[in-house]
């Protein structure tokens, strides 16, 4: 299992409901099972590999599925908290976009109900970061993939459980190989 019962720390403290809980239980280095909560909404999304992704609005839950193929400009996912440089360029590089602003975990789920596009991340995350949103991810539709090898991010599988870069994206299709090269 992975757990982070506090992902988004900085929004946390910053008070703008931007941070959420993430459970996700790994097999095979591989998350099969997510739950993501944002606590001040009560919003609840959860996905299972292989099976379909869901989001829950008090007794209301929905099937979500990512928007493809997307429509123009893209509307992409940008860390509040922890933007770089090399992340400002890979920006540039997408051309016509929407860029939002989200705290934690949540761009992922934001991507799995079809909000949200694209989620580059360029820099470290933990993997109790991206488990569960990952797993969310997928089991609407999308991925999430190493921008070094463009497989999808394992778990447990290093020394450290830190992942490298990323690009989380509700349409496999998109160029993102052509976004992340050289950075």
């Amino acid at each position: 299992w992975l757990v982070d019962p506090l992902d988004g720390t900085r929004e946390f403290i910053k008070r703008n409901g931007e941070f959420s809980v993430n459970i996700a239980l790994i097999d095979a280095g591989l998350p099969v099972f997510g739950v993501v909560q944002a606590p001040v909404t009560g919003v609840v999304w959860h996905g299972q590999r292989g099976g379909k992704a869901y989001r829950r609005d008090g007794s209301n839950e929905d099937a979500i599925v990512t928007r493809v193929p997307p429509a123009l400009p893209l509307r992409v996912a940008a860390s509040r908290s922890h933007r770089s440089p090399r992340t400002e360029e890979l920006l540039a590089r997408m051309g016509d976009i929407e860029l939002i602003a989200q705290g934690s975990s949540l761009k992922f789920c934001r991507i799995a109900e079809g909000t949200l596009d694209v989620y580059p991340r360029l820099g470290p995350t933990s993997e109790w970061d991206t488990a569960a949103g990952q797993c969310v991810l997928e089991a609407a539709g999308g991925v999430v993939l190493a921008a070094d090898s463009g497989e999808p991010l394992q778990y447990n599988q290093r020394p450290r459980l830190l992942n490298g870069d990323f690009v989380a994206l509700g349409d496999a299709s998109l160029p993102w190989r052509d976004w992340v090269a050289g950075l």
